[in-house]
């Protein structure tokens, strides 16, 4: 049984079926949390990397405070790991000659899943999952003077990722919602002119301007996973060698492209300075869109333009 629900949530994974996700890109990598289940509470730490899992995910059970399963992926293929976690050991680990200690699973002698970290004073500072080393999937971190509740939610590689509650020094709650690498979220954001990536776009987003000249050497670029972005706007002249382009955003109102976007350059004949017409642009799954305006020559190397689940008034 504990195989198949294993089995379950890793298709869960793979097939981006979640209850919520919250991510950040940087260096074109999605670096993720997401509650794949609320009953049983079940929550996950992974990578996406050009939309499909990617590297070592790691799913956790908040209600028996147990690993579900930590999974290697290539590009959404599965490969083993290079260890085997059916078999912890748990026991009291010194971390250091101070007192610092580990109390909880152990995978070759070092921290690995679910504990509680005491520092040099004898006080609980960490309790829940740590792994290599990093605050992970979901935990509570408390004041190392006094012990009190700091902060019980969600972690990415040892920073607030997710849904969690702040407390102060006195036990009232400060803050009680979405984080996002450690930061309350942002809910607008502006890339600026000749940027070369769209690194900081998160799952928090209401909106986002690209400007002008944006990553004119990326070719392929699929906003999914953002679902409260309601309105998109790119600037003239970005995107030019992008040729696989795809929009999924169920909050989307707006969507405004300028000119000169999107020119698919990396498939154009140098020779005779024409494009060879085989790029796409695919708008899905945005049934909130009331606008959608492009500008001159945009997309001009795409043979497939695709509009679908949106009504909307096209410019």
């Amino acid at each position: 049984m504990q195989a198949d629900q294993n089995n379950e949530y890793v298709d869960m994974l793979i097939r981006k079926d979640f209850v919520h996700i919250t991510f950040i890109i940087k260096e074109g990598r999605y670096e993720c949390t997401c509650i794949l289940s609320e009953n049983p509470q079940i929550v996950a730490q992974f990578q996406l990397m050009q939309g499909l899992v990617d590297g070592v995910a790691y799913i956790v059970n908040l209600d028996s405070c147990s690993i579900v399963g930590v999974h290697n992926f290539r590009l959404g293929e599965q490969i083993p790991l290079e260890y085997s976690y059916e078999h912890l050991d748990y026991a009291v680990l010194d971390l250091d000659d101070r007192g610092t200690r580990w109390e909880g699973s152990l995978l070759h002698g070092q921290p690995f899943g679910f504990g509680e970290l005491y520092n040099t004073e004898g006080l609980r500072v960490f309790c829940g999952f740590l792994f290599n080393g990093q605050y992970s999937c979901y935990g509570a971190t408390y004041f190392q003077d006094n012990g009190l509740l700091e902060y019980q939610g969600m972690f990415y590689k040892g920073k607030r990722f997710g849904y969690g509650t702040l407390h102060d020094r006195f036990s009232t709650v400060v803050y009680n919602g979405e984080w996002v690498d450690d930061m309350h979220p942002v809910i607008s954001l502006k890339i600026e002119k000749r940027a070369a990536s769209v690194d900081g776009l998160s799952s928090t987003l209401h909106e986002l301007t690209i400007e002008d000249s944006v990553c004119e050497a990326m070719q392929r670029l699929h906003l999914t996973l953002m679902n409260n972005l309601e309105k998109l706007v790119i600037g003239d002249n970005s995107f030019e060698m992008v040729t696989d382009c795809f929009f999924s955003l169920p909050s989307l109102k707006t969507l405004i492209i300028g000119n000169n976007s999107f020119l698919g350059r990396s498939v154009w004949n140098s020779m005779q300075s024409v494009p060879c017409v085989n790029g796409s642009f695919e708008v899905s799954s945005c049934p909130q869109l009331e606008e959608l305006t492009i500008g001159a020559y945009s997309f001009l190397g795409c043979s497939k333009f695709i509009l679908h689940g949106a009504c909307v008034a096209f410019h």
